[in-house]
């Protein structure tokens, strides 16, 4: 019984028999999978993004899930990729909007992928490793320069961080490198080199000492011409030295350079990239964690849930008294059935950064998210026992239960206050503090 429809680019494909599940379908919008040829089809990744590809090359193609070198070995790949298909399935079926926000997309990417992203080490690409495909989608999707190896690899561990940190991700990690400071790829070679110049010329040449006039230097400046095997000529007072032991001694050794003629007791580890060609000291070359990349709970979660934004979330909430959004509107519609019963008047205080924020700069979206919890924090031991506060999305919003029909303008000045109580004058310059109707947050008109 056919279940599965592979879409195929390339006109050979269909001649192979794919199996009692598998059928040819021309019809993109049909397919369960797609069988490329030689690159990853961007266009297709742009409005199918969870729909697998098979690649069909016979060279190396780490950034993609599935790659065959011969079209024989499609009906074993195709059996492999049904637990995948049946997923991306189950998320059609629901419809689920997966496909409304960069990171929906990643997080269902992971989900019908088993819930994890496991970076592959590889000699040929730049930057020494990849996620595979991710990479691709978030290249995609926010326009990387695939030639800057160090934009995009802080783009890509920014972002896959930035979920993290926001708790639906979890991280393990599988491998420590150094990286080039320069281009930040791990494909670096490493040697001993000259403390001087840098120069990775250098020989290590045993050193001599002179008892009577206190002369040491590499053993080759004590050998003349003239002398013969076992016996040296002092360079600096010309004296032969005959006897180890009572004229002269062995104490140790030494690093010479070839290029300059330095010498030295010690050498230093120096680098070169091998992608940029950049030369470094090796403590010029931070160290770094290559991580894999796992669904947690909240991240499961948000995949089935029409609206990611409902579970934005971080561990820094679980130690806090910031609500968690979905509760704190719960708590919001539950007072305002009061509200209308008896009269009481309550009202939303939001808080956010004057300066926008792109998705793309994940960096700047960490510190925002820090911040906005910083304060959140700060507010939470601050305002009254009764009174709830929340994050969401790039917003505090404080809900201050039965304030009256207060002057907006004042409870502003009031949240400001208490804000200059506990921050940093340039804290609260940067904040955008509005005062909203509970109904406004509930989608309700106001009564």
């Amino acid at each position: 019984m056919i279940k599965y429809f592979l879409y195929a680019l390339q006109s050979d494909a269909e001649k192979i028999n794919l199996g009692e599940r598998w059928q040819w379908t021309s019809d993109e919008e049909k397919a369960n999978a797609y069988f490329v040829k030689d690159n990853i089809e961007l266009e297709l990744l742009l409005k199918f993004p969870l729909i697998p590809q098979i690649i069909h090359s016979s060279s190396d193609m780490p950034e993609a899930e599935y790659c065959v070198s011969k079209i024989s070995e499609l009906p074993e790949i195709l059996l492999k990729i049904e637990p995948l298909v049946r997923k991306v399935n189950v998320l059609e079926q629901k419809k689920i909007p997966y496909k409304q926000d960069l990171i929906h997309t990643i997080l269902a990417f992971l989900w019908t992928r088993g819930g994890t992203s496991i970076p592959v080490v590889t000699h040929s690409l730049s930057k020494g490793y990849v996620y595979p495909l991710i990479e691709v989608l978030l290249q995609v999707n926010h326009q990387t320069d695939g030639e800057n190896i160090k934009s995009k690899n802080q783009e890509i561990t920014g972002f896959l961080g930035y979920l993290e940190h926001a708790g639906f991700l979890k991280s393990a990690s599988i491998e420590r490198a150094h990286h080039c400071p320069n281009c930040h790829s791990i494909h670096l070679l490493l040697r001993d080199g000259c403390l001087e110049c840098g120069s990775p010329h250098i020989s290590c040449e045993t050193i001599l000492h002179h008892f009577k006039c206190g002369f040491q230097s590499a053993e080759r400046h004590f050998m003349t011409e003239q002398g013969h095997r076992g016996e040296y000529i002092c360079p600096r007072c010309h004296q032969e030295l005959t006897h180890f032991g009572v004229d002269y001694d062995k104490p140790g050794e030494v690093f010479v350079c070839a290029r300059c003629s330095h010498e030295s007791s010690d050498s230093q580890v120096v680098g070169r990239c091998l992608s940029c060609h950049h030369l470094f000291e090796s403590s010029d070359a931070p160290k770094q964690s290559i991580k894999a990349y796992s669904l947690s709970m909240a991240g499961a979660r948000a995949v089935l849930s029409p609206d990611i934004s409902l579970l934005m979330t971080s561990d820094a909430l679980k130690n806090s008294d910031i609500l968690p959004y979905p509760e704190f509107l719960r708590l919001v519609e539950r007072f305002r059935f009061l509200e209308d019963r008896h009269l009481i008047a309550s009202l939303v205080v939001t808080i956010g950064l004057k300066e926008q924020v792109q998705e793309t700069d994940s960096e700047r979206l960490n510190d925002n998210l820090d911040l906005l919890l910083k304060i959140g924090q700060g507010l939470s031991r601050s305002i009254r026992k009764e009174d709830a506060i929340s994050l969401h999305f790039g917003h505090l919003f404080v809900f201050l239960i039965g304030p009256g029909k207060a002057d907006k303008a004042s409870l502003i000045d009031r949240v400001k206050w208490q804000l200059k109580a506990l921050f940093h004058e340039d804290i609260y310059q940067k904040l955008d503090i509005k005062v909203i109707h509970p109904a406004k947050l509930l989608g309700q008109e106001e009564t």
